[in-house]
């Protein structure tokens, strides 16, 4: 059987692609209402992946003029204290553009990792749920 080829791929660039995609459905960046944004962050966070998820969140919340970013961290089953201060330091960075961070679902070992780091956790907000910072901001905006 024969293969005709009517123009050549070039793999790198289809792999590159493929890998960009990837990286954008691992820590999705989802617009809730006006100024608040969710970025659920799921499976094992690394220092590459974390870097990019820095990256695409404060690029977002320039472009989106973003008061308000929530990091849900249910499907995060656990995190290194290298990664902790990664998650310390992107609340910073997020701050300093002006926006607020709050942090929801945490797994009670990462809880207790970041309290073990002794981190200044002041700039960084913490609900159970994604509902419970909805239902607080809306009561606050009525």
């Amino acid at each position: 059987m024969k293969q005709i080829l009517c123009c050549p791929v070039s793999y790198t660039h289809l792999q590159q692609r493929l890998l960009e995609i990837v990286d954008s459905l691992e820590a999705p960046i989802i617009p809730l209402v006006d100024g608040i944004i969710v970025v659920p962050l799921i499976s094992t966070l690394d220092t590459s992946r974390m870097q990019a998820i820095e990256q695409r969140i404060l690029q977002a919340i320039s472009l989106q003029r973003s008061r308000l970013v929530i990091l849900e961290l249910t499907g995060v089953a656990s995190i290194d204290t290298h990664i902790a201060n990664q998650l310390i330091r992107l609340g910073q960075a997020i701050q300093l553009i002006g926006a607020r961070t709050i942090l929801t679902g945490m797994p009670s070992n990462i809880a207790s990792l970041l309290v073990k780091l002794g981190a200044d956790l002041s700039m960084i907000e913490s609900y159970a749920s994604i509902q419970d910072v909805l239902e607080e901001h809306f009561q606050a905006h009525q």
